[in-house]
């Protein structure tokens, strides 16, 4: 006989009726997996008796004798009915399989949750009707039926619900398969990614415009240059000219710092090799993606969290969680560019051999010797003797000027006395 249950802390509870009836009997489940396809093959000889969880030892096949064969085969006997029927239907064919004899049967409560959640009440009215005792077996067609419908409902419950999730997880693996489509590109040494970035740097001058507050169709005189200049130093510290840019119309200050900006990065960069050059764009775009990706995934966690209670206001959470998540990624793409211009244009390159550092460390190692001998040749006497105090023959009174010749009273100067001590400290 195999009994199934439908968790461990139901098979440990018929774990302790059979011992305290004093069946022997063998327990499989997730506590005892090491033992696991040796209970379960020898589940099916003469009076075994084994209790199982959802299918544990599944992929081990149960041996029948030709003695247990000629009883009528393995018993599977289930204490509850599962939400999903195809789980009763997984533990049934444990029993009759590949020509083997065997039965199954199912045993229900009304306080089963199964029957509880769905329709016990109507049940338990229509047994009270017809004066069935407690603890009466009992066998009917409508107690079946109202199982079905019960699992039905079940599954199809847990079907919206993985259609739900699967709806919020491919608005995320759009998201992943842009981003990863785009770090495969940096990785091919044949993309080009000095045309990526001078296209990043057409938006960055945008932002900088925009951050200014100077917008297209704005007069010239209302344009804000020192604030220009201020947001340029702080993000890219180059100092610009503002009479430079004075009465310029937006596109001609955009072509200006667009021609700035990449005149400064070419004279700095025209210092490496192609192959150099080109290896340290990727590897600093990478590190600008790969954090901003991961903080981005964490702010999306953070949304599907909270996106239901948007369901309290008449909205649907999906359809907000699209938006929302849309916008997130939007501002993901563009602090990805801007950050990626910024970065590129901040780092700078010690071209320093190593003999010439090596050289420089001498050079100030000698300069450092130089000025200690120099310094000791100047002292007329030890250093630790400059700051001793000079002491009168006679102890002068405290109020008295003191005899260093500071103007100051004794008690003030030499005869300064040091923290207090005792109690009264």
């Amino acid at each position: 006989m195999l009994i199934g249950t439908a968790s461990i802390e139901k098979s440990e509870m018929i774990d302790a009726r059979l011992k305290k009836e004093k069946i022997p009997h063998n327990m499989l489940n997730a506590k005892n997996h090491a033992q696991e396809a040796e209970i379960i093959m020898n589940a099916g000889q003469k009076g075994a008796v084994t209790v199982a969880t959802n299918m544990a030892g599944r992929g081990v096949d149960i041996k029948i004798d030709d003695e247990v064969r000629s009883l009528g085969g393995l018993m599977i006997l289930g204490t509850e009915r599962h939400e999903s029927r195809r789980i009763d239907n997984q533990l049934r064919g444990r029993s009759g399989r590949q020509g083997d004899p065997g039965e199954s049967q199912f045993f229900l409560s009304l306080d089963d949750n199964l029957l509880r959640i769905f329709g016990g009440e109507k049940i338990r009215n229509i047994m009270n009707k017809l004066g069935v005792e407690d603890g009466e077996y009992i066998d009917s067609k409508i107690v079946t039926r109202s199982v079905e419908k019960a699992q039905k409902k079940v599954e199809n419950q847990h079907y919206e619900s993985r259609k739900h999730i699967l709806e919020y997880d491919d608005v995320a693996n759009h998201q992943r398969k842009v981003i990863y489509t785009f770090r495969n590109q940096l990785l091919n040494p044949q993309f080009d990614i000095a045309a990526k970035l001078k296209e990043n740097r057409t938006e960055y001058i945008e932002y900088l415009l925009e951050a200014s507050e100077i917008y297209q169709g704005m007069a010239t005189e209302d344009f804000d240059l020192e604030k220009l200049a201020a947001i340029i130093k702080e993000e890219l510290h180059i100092e610009i000219q503002i009479e430079d840019f004075q009465e310029k119309e937006r596109e001609e200050l955009h072509e200006m710092l667009k021609e700035m900006m990449e005149t400064i990065y070419e004279d700095k960069m025209s210092q490496l090799d192609p192959e150099q050059r080109q290896e340290i764009e990727r590897i600093l775009y990478l590190q600008v993606l790969d954090p901003q990706w991961r903080d981005h995934l964490y702010e999306m966690d953070v949304l599907k969290t909270g996106i239901g209670l948007r369901g309290y206001n008449q909205k649907d959470p999906l359809t907000e969680y699209k938006q929302d998540s849309y916008k997130l990624f939007t501002d993901l793409i563009s602090r990805i560019k801007l950050e990626a211009v910024k970065v590129l244009h901040l780092v700078q390159f010690d071209f320093t051999s190593a003999e010439e550092e090596e050289a420089a460390v001498e050079q100030i190692k000698e300069e450092l010797e130089s000025d200690v001998s120099q310094a000791v040749l100047n002292t007329e006497e030890p250093v630790e003797k400059k700051n001793t105090p000079i002491k009168a023959e006679k102890k002068p009174k405290r109020n008295e000027p003191c005899p260093c010749g500071s103007g100051q009273k004794y008690k003030n100067c030499c005869g300064k006395s040091g923290p207090k001590k005792g109690l009264f400290a």
